[in-house]
C-alpha cells in the first residue's frame, strides 16, 4: 500500500494547499501529467491555503468530549500539511513528548522552500471513532480519517509528481487531560505503525 506524505512523518512534507468543502465555488484544475497555466503558482493552486484554521470543541473530560479532540487533531494535521504552519500543532501538543508532532514540524519547516504542493479535493472525513483507552486522565481515541483524493504537484512548472487516490487510514490518538484542556501527546497511523516495525 502506498503512504501518503502526511502519513510518513519522516518523508518530506510538502507545501501544500487543499480546497475545502466551504470553497465549493472555487474550482481547483484538473491533475494532468502535462503542466498548464493554472498549475503554476500565478495560477488558483497556491490561492487555495485554507485562511481558517480548525476551530477547536470545547475541552470535556469525557469519552465524547476525547472523540471530539481526537477529530480536531485529525483536522490540525491537515491543517498543518496544508499551509506548512506547524504553530497550531504546537500549541495544541506537549512537545515534550510528541515525537511525531516533532517530526511533522520538522519536515514542515525544511520543505518550506522546496516548491512543490500537495493538491486535495475535498475535505477531511472522520468515522468509527471510539475511546480504546481511559485511566487517569490518559485517554487514547481510534478513528478512521478519510483522505481526498488529490496529488502532489511541482508549484513552479504546474507537473503532477504523483497522484492520490482518496483513502481511508486508522489513526491513534493519545492524549492527557491537564487541569482544564485536552493535549495532544502522540498520534500515530496504525498502519504506517505496522510498516516501521
Amino acid at each position: 500500500m502506498r503512504l501518503r506524505l502526511w502519513t510518513v512523518a519522516a518523508a518530506a512534507i510538502l507545501t501544500l494547499t487543499a480546497c475545502s468543502s466551504t470553497d465549493s465555488e472555487k474550482k481547483l484544475p484538473e491533475l494532468s501529467d502535462s503542466p498548464s497555466a493554472t498549475q503554476t503558482t500565478t495560477g488558483t493552486l497556491l490561492d487555495e491555503i485554507p485562511d481558517e484554521t480548525p476551530v477547536r470543541p470545547e475541552d470535556v473530560r469525557s469519552n465524547d468530549g476525547s472523540i471530539a479532540f481526537a477529530a480536531y487533531v485529525a483536522e490540525v494535521i491537515l491543517y498543518t500539511l496544508e499551509t506548512s504552519d506547524p504553530a497550531l500543532l504546537t500549541k495544541i501538543s506537549d512537545s515534550k513528548v510528541c515525537a511525531t508532532c516533532k517530526r511533522v514540524r520538522t519536515a514542515v519547516e525544511e520543505s518550506a522552500g522546496k516548491n512543490q504542493a500537495e493538491v486535495l479535493r475535498g475535505s477531511l472525513g472522520i468515522s468509527d471513532a471510539k475511546v480504546t483507552a481511559n485511566q487517569g486522565g490518559f485517554y487514547t481515541v481510534k478513528e478512521s480519517v478519510l483522505f481526498p483524493a488529490g496529488g502532489r504537484i511541482d508549484s513552479t512548472s504546474g507537473k503532477v509528481l504523483e497522484k492520490y487516490d482518496k483513502e481511508t487510514q486508522k489513526l491513534n490518538v493519545n492524549m492527557q487531560w491537564r487541569k482544564d484542556s485536552w493535549v495532544l501527546l502522540e498520534y500515530d497511523f496504525l498502519e504506517n505503525a505496522k510498516a516501521q516495525s
